[in-house]
């Protein structure tokens, strides 16, 4: 009589959480370094923009002493400029990194981040790309966790894998994502 064999599926290190296509949910490592990479890579841009925005307010309007009173005065509209200058920054930042994330995880599911540590957003039920527009949840809610809470809501947003049972941040609840390990 033949003996029955299991079917030889590859063994799993004890403690993995498993994501619903049998893929491996990402460690909250890899995401960490993940989101460490893309910040440089909106980051950068982002400075410079900022860099010559900002530079811009001091060649129209340099600051100057005054000897007579002690200040330091602006030409016409300089503190205004800087402060211009700044939202203008603010906006590049968030134009730049909206186009980026949800471009990526629609299209490839992968930032460059997440491409070199190998790891990949997917649909939570199917193991899918995510449309454009759920990729736009998951991204405006990381901002909002950001913006409106000064930060410790990002904080929060990016410790949650740490306990949660499926290794989602609270940005891929609304989203119904997880990140995966991928070959």
């Amino acid at each position: 009589m033949a003996e029955e064999f299991p079917s030889q599926q590859p063994a799993q290190p004890s403690g993995t959480a498993i994501g619903r296509g049998g893929q491996p949910l990402a460690e909250w490592w890899k995401r960490v370094v993940a989101a460490i990479i893309d910040s440089f890579i909106i980051g950068l841009p982002a400075q410079i923009i900022g860099n010559i925005l900002f530079g811009s307010m001091f060649v129209a309007s340099p600051p100057r002493f005054d000897p007579n009173t002690g200040e330091v005065v602006g030409g016409a509209g300089f503190f205004a400029g800087i402060i211009a200058a700044a939202g203008a920054l603010i906006l590049a930042n968030l134009i730049l990194s909206a186009a980026y994330s949800i471009y990526l995880h629609s299209s490839r599911g992968q930032t460059v981040g997440k491409m070199a540590m190998r790891i990949k957003v997917v649909d939570m039920n199917t193991g899918e790309l995510i449309p454009y527009g759920r990729a736009g949840i998951r991204w405006g809610v990381q901002q909002a966790l950001a913006i409106l809470t000064c930060g410790i809501g990002a904080l929060l947003d990016g410790l949650w894998p740490l306990w949660d049972a499926k290794r989602q941040a609270l940005h891929d609840k609304p989203a119904n994502t997880v990140v995966i390990e991928v070959p």
